[in-house]
């Protein structure tokens, strides 16, 4: 059972990853999605029915069953107790999605920012080098308070961790207690 778990994590990751590269929406990360993802790992008799229900999650269902091996999981589907069990572990990844994105937010936050406003490179100057993580940080700085700020940059960050039609107020701070407040699904556009 921890194959098909980490196999599920590894089709999460998959389906998150296309939808980011095709710029199409994120799935919403709940129990029919982990459960659906369960089902196409472990080729239970739902996981054709993904493909009428889901049909993005049974296009990479097919792309991650095409790139790896069978290794003993056609028997998943009959073991005593498979549903109890994937029940359990379902709720597991739930859980573990959310936790993972609380706690190590701060840290995507600065590669998101690094990648989409900081220099990077070999040929840069110490005091371009310099620079770029000073603006970097500033940036992060201005995205974990409410004072306003005239930089540009922090302020198209802000926009991004706030849904359409908010105002940047303390409740969209991306403190750990408040990405479970709001649902992870508001900051999940940053992983």
């Amino acid at each position: 059972m921890k194959q098909i778990h980490l196999e599920t994590w590894h089709l999460v990751n998959l389906r998150t990853l296309r939808s980011l590269e095709n710029d199409l929406p994120l799935p919403e990360y709940g129990k029919t999605f982990f459960d659906h993802c369960y089902a196409g790992v472990a080729s239970t008799s739902q996981s054709y029915a993904i493909a009428t229900k889901n049909p993005s999650l049974w296009d990479s269902i097919q792309i991650y069953r095409a790139g790896r091996t069978r290794a003993g999981l056609e028997e998943v589907a009959n073991m005593t107790g498979y549903s109890q069990l994937k029940q359990a572990m379902r709720e597991q990844l739930v859980v573990n999605a959310g936790l993972m994105i609380r706690e190590h937010f701060r840290k995507r936050l600065r590669a998101y920012v690094s990648i989409k406003f900081g220099k990077t490179g070999d040929d840069l100057t110490s005091e371009e080098e310099k620079a770029s993580k000073t603006l970097v940080g500033q940036i992060v700085y201005a995205c974990y308070n409410v004072e306003e700020t005239d930089m540009l940059e922090a302020r198209q960050t802000r926009d991004v961790l706030t849904p359409d039609g908010e105002e940047w107020i303390e409740k969209w701070i991306p403190w750990p207690d408040n990405i479970k407040k709001n649902g992870m699904e508001v900051y999940i556009r940053l992983i």
